[in-house]
């Protein structure tokens, strides 16, 4: 028997209302995939504070947003310094620079951070991006041009780049990006939603329709794709309209492609996709039914409409397109660079599937019998083409996204993991007399370098001595209590050989009297070696700037008054980055770091007085630090308590030999099998973890490294 024709199938009355409601399921379907696009992406890059921080890192790489950036860092420094007006290009235009530097947005960075977690945070209602310190960066690329003008800028100036606080859309738009944040399954249940949409639509069809229900389903997967893409070009023209100024409106557009560029790249996967499964589903005729479609409608844009309404809708239509292609040129020239790509790619998908299965013979459609059951091989290759599509737009995504989704820092002492630690739970590289090296003019130097080059090379502990100094001509000269603790100390550390040259040269500076008294970093006479205490803590402070993520223990062997360290704190800037809460429990480093305040500081002797500046043994144990060699600091000696109580919830390991410095020593005990042994041993004597790893000449051996493989880091 011939088959029925189509148009002949019965429908009784339970299928009349079907074509409604599968059109209705297809819609539903390709809302709920709207949906789930727009969750997954936001969830990936807007509610993360990582990701986010990350984006920021990248758009102030944009020039116009370093532009405009670089413009309000500009007007607060003249805002807080108003003589610096001559000089504002220049300033401009340094600022500018230093905005797309990579301090500056490690810096911003780490604001964003913060600032994204106090915007999603519960008891938050919104928050302002400031880049703290950021004029210093200024101040240092202008002292090579202007050292008077550099001078000028104060180094604490505090720079607003974005803000969600008070009312109006920021508070709404911080309001709503929280509310979606606490549905953390919208993408899933979006997503599960629209599968089940079109598995009803499929379901609700009659089987032999259900090839074009398919087909309809790709087409709004595909239509889906598209409207995001129209929807993130439409944002990108729209936003600038919201700046008073070009320079405002170029960089909110600039931003606006950084954090939303990645969406129109899955969106236009989303398409490909569709039509993938419009190409699978699509009928056998000898002609493509997407080239016969897409020129059908060509035809019917092209005619002129019967209908009044018809005719001045496709009139305002068409000038709004004329207006956006000479308004928006670039913009018009990628929205036709996504269409063309989508049209060759249709065709090609569709040219596959005729290519793989081609049409049934004449014949064969005549027979009486039904063609005996088979699989065909287009199924496989939609699964094919769904694959390579896949692949290209993973790796897209992956390749326009490992940027950005970096953290804004590299955790917390160099590894994200350290961040959960207690800072006693973790291995630190330190020095000992860390301001005593040969740059540095010291005689019997303990370092190989100054203390800003131990820093960059990874050192994260520092051990200084502070001493009253007074500038002469011929160098500085110590204050010392006759008869006081300071020259025993001095002369059992550096021996007597070395205090009798020292007392020579105090000797020959001829002090008589008068001058300016001040902190000095010495290693107990000044005048073997000197330097000045708030330059050096100002170093630290520039270091800890520049690097948001590290986290130091300053150990202050002292012999000034607390007020004097206090003072020499806040002088230099470093105050603003000490630890001001309490030891008791012990900080993680993912605290000190999210704090801002990633310096703890100890001081051996009188610290009373000043809240952050701790008693070192109440709450540090170490190991001797006057064993003679080598045999005797690797050795069980090596791991007797000295100071402190077994309560003392930090370990200082000292690793160096007592006595004048020598590099012959140094070289057994600094090596990095000698350093994990040893550690690993003094942790076993005195129980707890290694913390504190001091050596003299760190760059022999591998402090560094040992402390690294202590924390689990290899």
């Amino acid at each position: 028997m011939p088959r029925m024709p189509r148009s002949r199938v019965r429908t009784d009355g339970s299928l009349r209302g079907r074509p409604l409601l599968v059109q209705v399921c297809v819609v539903l379907a390709a809302l709920a995939l709207a949906v789930a696009a727009l969750a997954f992406y936001a969830q990936r890059v807007l509610f993360d504070s990582h990701r986010f921080a990350g984006r920021v890192e990248l758009a102030l790489s944009e020039p116009a947003v370093a532009r405009d950036v670089g413009g309000t860092l500009t007007e607060e420094i003249v805002r807080a310094k108003p003589d610096l007006l001559a000089v504002d290009p220049l300033l401009r235009s340094l600022s500018e620079q230093v905005v797309r530097s990579a301090p500056f947005r490690s810096l911003a960075g780490h604001a964003a951070y913060q600032a994204h977690a106090a915007v999603f945070g519960r008891a938050h209602a919104g928050a302002v991006l400031i880049v703290g310190n950021a004029a210093l960066l200024v101040a240092q690329a202008l002292q090579a041009v202007d050292p008077a003008a550099a001078r000028q800028i104060p180094p604490r100036l505090r720079t607003p780049v974005a803000s969600l606080d008070g009312g109006g859309p920021a508070r709404a738009f911080a309001d709503v990006a929280r509310a979606a944040d606490r549905v953390q399954a919208l993408g899933a249940i979006a997503l599960l939603l629209a599968l089940a949409f079109a598995v009803l639509a499929v379901a609700l069809t009659p089987r032999p329709q259900r090839a074009r229900t398919i087909a309809r389903l790709g087409w709004a997967a595909a239509v889906v794709g598209v409207l995001l893409i129209l929807a993130v070009e439409a944002g990108r023209a729209l936003v600038g309209g919201l700046a008073a100024t070009q320079v405002r409106a170029d960089a909110l557009r600039a931003v606006w492609g950084v954090f939303l560029g990645d969406l129109e790249v899955w969106s236009f996967a989303l398409a490909v996709a569709g039509l993938v499964v419009v190409a699978a589903a699509a009928s056998r005729a000898s002609e493509p039914a997407f080239a016969r479609r897409v020129r059908a409608l060509a035809l019917r844009v092209a005619a002129r409409p019967r209908a009044m309404w018809l005719r001045t809708v496709r009139a305002l239509a068409l000038l709004a397109l004329g207006a956006l292609i000479a308004l928006q040129p670039a913009a018009a020239l990628r929205l036709a660079a996504v269409a063309g790509g989508l049209f060759v790619a249709a065709l090609g998908l569709e040219e596959l599937m005729t290519l793989v299965e081609r049409p049934e013979a004449p014949r064969d459609r005549e027979q009486g019998a039904p063609p005996p059951p088979r699989i065909g091989v287009r199924p496989f290759a939609a699964l094919v083409a769904l694959a390579v599509v896949g692949a290209v737009a993973v790796s897209a995504i992956g390749v326009s996204a490992a940027t950005p989704d970096a953290p804004p820092a590299p955790g917390c002492n160099g590894a994200q993991s350290l961040c959960a630690k207690r800072l006693d739970a973790v291995a630190i590289p330190a020095t000992h007399n860390s301001m005593s090296s040969p740059q540095d003019g010291f005689l019997l130097a303990n370092q190989d370098s100054g203390i800003p080059a131990q820093l960059r090379g990874g050192i994260r502990g520092l051990l200084i001595d502070m001493h009253m100094g007074v500038q002469t001509p011929r160098g500085v000269y110590t204050v010392l209590d006759e008869g006081g603790k300071s020259r025993a100390k001095i002369e059992q550390a550096i021996g007597p050989a070395a205090t009798r040259t020292a007392l020579r040269l105090r000797e020959q500076i001829g002090y008589t009297g008068g001058g300016d008294e001040r902190v000095y970093l010495c290693h107990g006479f000044c005048e073997l070696g000197a330097l000045d205490a708030v330059t050096v803590l100002r170093q630290i402070r520039d270091y800890l700037l520049l690097n948001p993520g590290a986290v130091l223990v300053i150990s202050i062997e002292d012999q000034v008054a607390p007020k004097l360290v206090e003072d020499a704190f806040r002088d230099s800037g470093l105050l603003d980055f000490v630890w001001t809460g309490p030891v008791r429990p012990v900080p993680t480093l993912g605290e000190m770091v999210d704090r801002d305040q990633r310096v703890l500081v100890f001081g051996e002797e009188e610290t009373g007085g000043v809240s952050w500046y701790h008693q070192q043994f109440t709450y540090v144990r170490d190991t001797p630090y006057d064993l003679p060699d080598a045999a005797a600091v690797l050795g069980p000696p090596g791991c007797a308590l000295n100071r402190g109580t077994t309560a003392s919830p930090f370990l200082l390991i000292n690793q160096f030999v007592a006595g004048p410095p020598r590099l012959t020593p140094a070289l057994t005990v600094n090596r990095r099998d000698a350093i994990l042994a040893h550690a690993r041993a003094c942790a076993r004597t005195l129980g707890g973890l290694p913390g504190l790893i001091a050596v003299d000449f760190w760059q022999e051996g591998d402090v560094v490294g040992a402390a690294r493989e202590l924390n689990g880091l290899g």
